[in-house]
């Protein structure tokens, strides 16, 4: 059985398959933020601005995302769910991307409760204190992981 791995990065899509890398085409100069498996196809973020699915071998554009842009994916028997910046979920549909309004709606839920209002913050606030954050260590829903190297 031949193992075909997918690498995303700020530059492309690679496949990886025993020694040899290829980029894949269609997605080359483009940043690929997310990856996910579903049972019949794979799929990807790109730019932040699109899902992209890959069936019967080849990629092909599906939705552009609006607002927000997206850092993440889901497959799911309900569909394809999207997670964005500004914490927005979003469902591929036969029309193409729909909020989840019951997400956007949940208890406790406000403008503000994004990473910028997580709890540590709060306790600080709560406390006089000012937490200083930097974006490269917020919390985000990307499911591709990085390999370290030895």
């Amino acid at each position: 059985m031949d193992t075909r791995i997918f690498v995303g990065t700020a530059s492309g899509l690679w496949t990886l398959e025993g020694a040899t890398s290829r980029p894949v085409e269609a997605l080359t100069g483009r940043s690929v933020t997310a990856l996910a498996l579903g049972p019949a196809s794979a799929w990807s973020v790109v730019d932040g601005a699109a899902l992209w699915e890959l069936r019967d071998g080849a990629w092909a554009a599906r939705a552009s995302v609006d607002g927000p842009p997206a850092t993440c994916l889901a497959p799911t028997a309900a569909g394809v769910l999207i997670g964005t910046a500004q914490a927005h979920l979003l469902r591929l549909t036969d029309a193409g991307l729909a909020r989840v309004e019951p997400f956007e709606t949940v208890e406790g839920r406000t403008s503000t409760s994004t990473s910028a209002a997580s709890p540590a913050r709060a306790t600080a606030r709560r406390r006089g204190r000012r937490r200083l954050t930097s974006s490269a260590t917020s919390t985000r829903c990307s499911p591709i992981r990085h390999a370290r190297r030895s």
